[in-house]
């Protein structure tokens, strides 16, 4: 399954869709609710990266990797940027 929104486009998404939310909430619900549902819309993007977010290695050390590539059978490379 490909990801929609990778770990930097979710910050351009999320800052209007949060502002969209306070002004929202504000505009029609009040100012209490102007803070608590934002909150849980901040929430739900921390959530939604921690779940879709890359994952542990499957390859203990280099060598396995290497011993991996190098088997002769086909290997699919998924390569993940941290910058």
């Amino acid at each position: 399954m490909g990801v929609a929104i990778n770990q930097y486009s979710v910050v351009a998404v999320g800052i209007p869709t949060l502002l969209i939310a306070v002004f929202l909430c504000w505009r029609f619900l009040g100012t209490r609710y102007a803070i608590i549902v934002p909150s849980i819309v901040v929430l739900a993007f921390f959530a939604s990266q921690l779940i879709v977010g890359g994952g542990t290695s499957t390859y203990a050390s280099a060598e396995d990797f290497e011993a991996a590539v190098s088997s002769g059978d086909p290997v699919f490379l998924v390569l993940y940027s941290h910058l």
